[in-house]
């Protein structure tokens, strides 16, 4: 499962990335006294439009920017991300600011 993630917030930030960095944070944190596995992926190029933020998780949804690399998107990764995370009780956000970038934070119960 978290190949799956990582492969696929990595895969979205890399088709929307020409000039600048991706950032991957992977750590534990608390949240209501339950231990929780956090990764967060970051990169500093376009970012993603407000009025599209509430639909990049529905399936087959594509958020079209000025250099991404179009044919190289489905519109499930996303999608697929989220399934995961909700499907082993945790959680997906989004906070983007155009031209500046985008960052996916997930937050999952630590099981081990």
């Amino acid at each position: 499962m978290y190949e799956t993630i990582l492969y696929n917030l990595c895969s979205n930030a890399l088709k929307h990335t020409w000039n600048g960095h991706i950032t991957i944070r992977l750590y534990l944190d608390y949240k209501d006294n339950k231990k929780m596995i956090v990764l967060e992926v970051s990169d500093t190029v376009v970012g993603i439009p407000e009025a599209v933020l509430p639909n990049i998780f529905r399936r087959f949804y594509r958020v079209e920017s000025q250099g991404s690399r179009s044919h190289e998107r489905t519109g499930i990764g996303l999608a697929l991300v989220k399934e995961l995370i909700t499907r082993h009780g945790g959680d997906i956000t989004v906070t983007s600011v155009i031209n500046q970038g985008t960052t996916f934070k997930m937050l999952v119960p630590n099981r081990m």
